[in-house]
């Protein structure tokens, strides 16, 4: 998560190394990135955020699944 921050892509970026054409960050480099440590009740917010998020992940493919079944049943019924 903290690479997806600003200040997180800002220190990956500093420790990419371009081989070739493609741009990698090396395990030993990915390593001295810096994670800002947070209070612990912002913390359990963030985690009950992303549980939250699963979730509803969760219910969107079952939902889906159950339209698309729904549409085939239309095609194939006379």
């Amino acid at each position: 998560m903290v690479l997806s921050t600003k200040i997180g892509l800002y220190q990956a970026l500093q420790r990419v190394v371009i081989a070739t054409i493609l741009p990698h960050l090396r395990p030993e480099r990915l390593a001295e990135i810096e994670i800002p440590l947070i209070n612990f009740q912002k913390q359990r917010e963030i985690s009950e955020i992303v549980r939250e998020v699963f979730k509803l992940k969760a219910e969107k493919k079952k939902l889906i699944k159950q339209a698309m079944t729904m549409v085939e049943n239309l095609f194939s019924s006379p």
